[in-house]
């Protein structure tokens, strides 16, 4: 079926389109149509199977985007799920628009940008990477391409460059960059000199810093008048450290410390009572005991009274009441 958005879109990239209803199936290429996708995977399996349950109750879809090759087949530029479901479902034709594209950036542009008006939905990474593409092979502002791929342009800025920043500490050798957070990436950004560069990024990934650590770092760094001068402050940096990469930092977080610690108490409180249990002879005793423990985490002092009584009376290999019969309050 015809659907406005599409011709409006086709429509404002001024290119020549018409409207053919019942195209035959044959008629399109499918082997070249997935090779011209700009997905890493042109098709989901799941998406196709769910196009053609629709199709079999009778859901109306809208028409595909293609573009007439040499030997006269269609090569689709949008409609690569509906095209397959349509073949699963067993049918034989499907409406298209047809076009004649002004150049090769506007074919670029409506691969990338018409399914996100149908289709399987972009994620913002393939988006990104799109606006990425179209920038860097067809000269097109960031601007002008985060526009057509409703991006803001601050969005689009910053990607690049973290895209171009990777790009640059993995071809001068640093170990696992792609590990880098991408907020550590831009700060490293501001450092324009590639071995200082490098160097950062590689302390960063080695000393586990936090963003304001990186930050502090890149301002050190640039402050510096000199490369020389910029390696000794890594390094300088890197000898402080050195405690924090042998595991001794500090943790930062208020709320996870308060959580460790009551947790050490917990443990250091069972251990404890574990290792009084073999001198315990009655229930009175182990009563004392899980008091104990009550007042270090009170909501855990149940589950554990369960837990040090199961283990004592399993220990003493009574019957299987675990009480003798002759003293029902004392056991052992």
């Amino acid at each position: 079926m015809r659907d406005v958005r599409i011709e409006q879109r086709l429509t404002a990239q001024r290119v020549d389109w018409r409207y053919e209803d019942c195209i035959a199936l044959t008629d399109i290429d499918a082997k070249a149509s997935r090779a011209n996708q700009a997905r890493h995977e042109p098709i989901d399996d799941a998406l196709v199977e769910r196009y053609c349950l629709d199709m079999i109750d009778g859901v109306a879809f809208p028409a595909v985007v293609a573009e007439r090759n040499k030997s006269g087949k269609y090569v689709l530029l949008d409609g690569n799920h509906r095209c397959a479901a349509s073949l699963m479902a067993e049918k034989t034709s499907i409406d298209l628009y047809e076009v004649k594209l002004p150049s090769d950036y506007v074919r670029a542009l409506l691969i990338r940008t018409l399914n996100l008006l149908e289709g399987k939905t972009l994620t913002k990474e393939e988006v990104l990477e799109h606006a990425a593409y179209l920038v860097n092979h067809y000269g097109k502002t960031k601007e002008a391409v985060a526009a057509e791929l409703r991006l803001k342009s601050h969005t689009l800025t910053d990607y690049m460059r973290y895209c171009n920043t990777l790009q640059s500490l993995e071809h001068s050798g640093v170990v696992n960059a792609k590990a880098l957070k991408q907020t550590s990436v831009l700060a490293l950004h501001a450092i324009s000199l590639e071995a200082p560069q490098a160097s950062a990024a590689q302390l960063v990934l080695d000393a586990h810093m936090l963003g304001s650590e990186v930050d502090a770092l890149v301002k050190a760094v640039r402050q510096a008048p000199t490369e020389k001068r910029q390696l000794e402050v890594i390094e300088e940096n890197r000898e402080n450290l050195l405690g924090r990469i042998q595991g001794t930092r500090r943790s930062t977080s208020p709320a996870r410390s308060r959580q460790e610690l009551r947790g050490m108490r917990l443990i250091k409180a069972v251990d404890t009572a574990l290792a009084e249990l073999v001198n315990v002879k009655t229930f009175d005793e182990i009563g004392i005991m899980v008091e104990q423990v009550r007042r270090v985490l009170v909501q855990d002092a149940d589950t554990l009274s369960r837990k040090v009584t199961v283990l004592w009376l399993g220990g003493k290999g009574k019957d299987e009441e675990g009480v003798t019969k002759s003293n029902p309050g004392t056991i052992g």
